[in-house]
């Protein structure tokens, strides 16, 4: 764990490699997924509202993050104004992506979801100029459907019929997007080619 929901705000981290997965308690299911964190994505960032992290994180593998301490960022010896503009662009980026994600969960059914999902991973490697087409999931299928509001076996039906339509290749916890229009028709519209 990195830090427990509700704790109080230490600091933020900024994830060097590995993926964490961001968590609050639900009185259903005991605990609902509510992010992934990925290499070089922030964590934490809400906790400077309220001075309280928002949710709990997780990892998900082995990883390394980068701790921003708020009161020691003037230690680093680059300027203020450097580090502040810097931690903007950050912070706007992940308004971007949530917003991104809200936006494409409502009002989808569980294909739409999925293949979003997918697609937003292989956009976030491509942003950091990884392959894109070649996704490792740290998460499990249990932890998908929790953050896509999914049964876990929809998931793993979704995945089968998804790879059955030459959408993708999945080995385990190893997918390749094979057809990157398709999995964007599917996300967008409700029609999926099953291959025979």
């Amino acid at each position: 764990m990195l830090f427990s929901a509700d704790h109080p705000f230490e600091a933020m981290y900024a994830v060097k490699s590995g993926s964490f997965k961001a968590m609050v308690s639900d009185a259903v299911r005991g605990e609902r997924v509510v992010g992934f964190f990925l290499a070089g994505d922030l964590i934490g960032a809400e906790g400077i509202a309220n001075q309280r992290y928002s949710y709990g994180v997780r990892a998900l593998e082995q990883g390394s993050v980068c701790i921003l301490q708020m009161d020691r960022l003037d230690e680093t010896g680059r300027s203020t104004e450097v580090l502040q503009r810097a931690l903007i662009e950050m912070l706007g980026h992940e308004v971007a992506l949530n917003h991104r994600v809200t936006s494409s969960l409502i009002q989808q059914n569980a294909e739409q979801r999925l293949a979003a999902f997918i697609i937003s991973l292989s956009g976030r490697m491509a942003a950091r100029g990884l392959a894109s087409d070649r996704l490792w999931l740290s998460m499990s299928r249990s932890d998908i459907a929790s953050y896509l509001g999914l049964a876990r076996e929809t998931v793993s039906r979704m995945l089968t019929r998804f790879q059955n339509a030459g959408l993708i290749g999945l080995r385990k916890q190893y997918l390749k997007v094979l057809n990157r229009q398709g999995l964007e028709r599917a996300a967008f519209a409700r029609w999926l080619p099953l291959r025979q």
